[in-house]
This record gives C-alpha cells, structure tokens and sequence, in this order.
C-alpha cells in the first residue's frame, strides 16, 4: 500500500523535472522487462541480504546505517529483485500504462514474493541441520573425552 501511494506521488504531473521522470520510467521498464522466472531467481539472493542485515544488526551498532546502505547496494550492484522497492518501481510502471495489474501481481509480486521467502525456509532447513550435526558433533566429542579420561588397564597397574 506504502509504495502505490509513493508510485502515484511520482506520476503526479507537474511535481517533478522531466529528467528525473524519464529516469524513473527506464528505471520501471527495466522492472517490468524481466519474466516471471527471472523475477522469482533474482529475489532469492536479495532475501538471503536482507535477511543478513537482521543478523548483523545486533552487533553493528554504531554502523547500523553503513550496514543498511551497503547491503541495499549489493542488492542494486547484482540486479537483484526486491519486494519492497520493486513494488514501488511495477506500481509505477502500471500507472504511467507500462505494465498491466496482471503483470504487477502475476510476473512480479508473487515471483518475488516465492524467492525471498524460498531462501528463508532453505535457511531454517540449515539451521536445523547444522543443529542436529552440532548435537552429534557434540555426543561424539563427548564419547572421546570419555575414552580419553578412562584409565587404561597400563596406568591402573603402575
């Protein structure tokens, strides 16, 4: 809802120069160009660096802003597709008659939608792994400390 409203402050006449409205509409037929397939690739790494920035969050602190501006970079540097600016890139491609509501919602929301939350359940599927390796990791080490510290038959008799 936020990014329609920011698309229709963008296409409302006489607000902006000419220049910038002819970058923002190659910017939005660039959006509105890629496939439904293509969309639902590029938004998987872009959800794997969005969800970076909330792991590293906790100890940036004091370069939280740094941490936002680099990884939204990357995410424009590789192509990426992202749910919330691509929303607002389509929006406005609908409204100036560039792409159509089925276009919006069927090539890209959905697409996008799938690969952002695709790479989050891969991640709690390797959460849950690497868990369950640390646990036998954990029994293992624990069974050799056990061995380690037994005496052996050589130092009980000495």
């Amino acid at each position: 809802m936020g990014t329609s409203l920011v698309a229709v402050f963008l296409t409302t006449p006489g607000l902006l120069n000419l220049d910038f409205i002819v970058e923002m509409q190659a910017i939005a037929h660039h959006v509105s160009a890629f496939t439904w397939q293509e969309n639902l690739l590029r938004g998987i790494p872009s959800g794997i660096l969005i969800a970076a920035i909330v792991w590293m969050m906790p100890t940036a602190r004091q370069f939280a802003l740094f941490l936002v501006a680099f990884i939204t970079y990357f995410i424009a540097a590789g192509d990426f597709t992202h749910i919330v600016v691509g929303s607002c890139e389509m929006m406005y491609a609908v409204l100036n008659g560039m792409a159509s509501p089925y276009d919006y919602i069927f090539q890209f929301l959905v697409p996008v939608g799938a690969g952002e939350y695709h790479q989050r359940y891969w991640r709690l599927y390797h959460a849950w792994l690497s868990y369950n390796q640390r646990g036998i990791t954990r029994k293992i080490s624990m069974y050799c400390v056990e061995i380690i510290a037994r005496p052996t038959s050589r130092s009980v008799n000495r």
